[in-house]
């Protein structure tokens, strides 16, 4: 069994490990689990267990800041850590630990919304501060061997970031678009591959198979429900793979499934890629489940952060059946 504690609303055991402090990204890598943890006041770190047991977590990668999101390739992780009102970065290392390098510094409280990762860079959305300042896209080397690129910007919207190597996405919140371009830049023109969602944002952004998905989150109360959309790389039909989540923070999907959180809802769904007849499945609801919830899969299992407490070391890595 891989849980032990009964969760207090469906008696079904979802707790992997407890006691942790404010965990948030979240990755599965060759049959061990990884997230980010930190407290508000203190050092990080990236934390590490055996699956499906994970019985005795222990420290991947120490940090002196707290850890508060993380994405990975398989074979290289990059998260972005920092202080709230003390700066931010993005830093990155092999899974093994090896070759740390730190990548960028950006503002803390205009830092990263959203990291992601190729076989060669990082990439992320940068907010600016003010709603008359810019928002950029950005990139750098694994290596840390080369300079910082800024790819794209935007008024104060930007957040999902997607790259396949070649070409990268991203979507503007505000306007709910998503928009491709070269993975080098937009100099030569970018490409709406989504022209937007009445009443939403485009949030968190993942992409498998050639497929985008994204979260569309309601923008103001009465908060009428978002989407999770879809489209391919190479544009076409935009289509609704399932209505209904109000606040999807998060989104991610392996080789069968899309799955996200809604902190509206307290819960976590899943659809299959292929269609769910616009009808997810929910696999999870509770209280545990908050706009900092992240999610990550195996073969049979679908792990997610709790945060618990901004003060204390009351969050918890969760699982359930996928």
């Amino acid at each position: 069994d891989v849980a032990t504690e009964g969760h207090p609303d469906t008696g079904v055991s979802n707790v992997l490990v407890a006691g942790l402090c404010q965990p948030e990204g979240i990755v599965a890598v060759g049959g061990l689990l990884f997230w980010g943890e930190g407290s508000a006041l203190g050092s990080g770190s990236i934390q590490v267990c055996s699956l499906p047991a994970c019985s005795s977590p222990n420290t991947a990668i120490g940090r002196p800041m707290p850890v508060y999101d993380l994405v990975s390739n398989g074979t290289a992780f990059v998260w972005a850590e920092g202080q709230a009102g003390g700066g931010a970065w993005v830093v990155t290392a092999a899974t093994t630990g090896t070759g740390l390098t730190v990548l960028a510094g950006v503002g803390k409280d205009f830092g990263p919304s959203a990291l992601a990762i190729d076989d060669t860079y990082a990439y992320w959305t940068e907010g600016a501060g003010t709603a008359s300042d810019i928002d950029s896209v950005k990139s750098a080397p694994l290596s840390g061997a080369g300079p910082i690129a800024v790819l794209a910007q935007g008024n104060r919207t930007l957040h999902g970031v997607a790259s396949d190597g070649t070409d990268m996405y991203w979507t503007y919140y505000e306007s709910d678009t998503l928009i491709r371009c070269p993975r080098t830049g937009c100099d030569g023109g970018s490409t709406v591959l989504s022209p937007g969602f009445d009443g939403g944002g485009a949030e968190q952004l993942v992409l498998a198979g050639g497929i985008l998905y994204w979260a569309n989150q309601s923008l103001d109360p009465p908060f009428t429900p978002g989407e999770i959309t879809q489209v391919s790389t190479d544009g076409g039909a935009v289509s609704v793979l399932s209505p209904g989540p109000t606040q999807p923070t998060s989104i991610m999907a392996d080789n069968t499934y899309v799955y996200w959180p809604d902190s509206f809802g307290h819960s976590i769904s899943k659809c299959a890629r292929t269609g769910c007849s616009q009808t997810p499945t929910v696999l999870f609801t509770g209280s545990e489940v908050t706009n900092s919830t992240r999610i990550a899969s195996d073969a049979t299992h679908v792990y997610f952060t709790s945060y618990g407490s901004s003060t204390s070391c009351t969050g918890a890595v969760m699982v359930v059946p996928n």
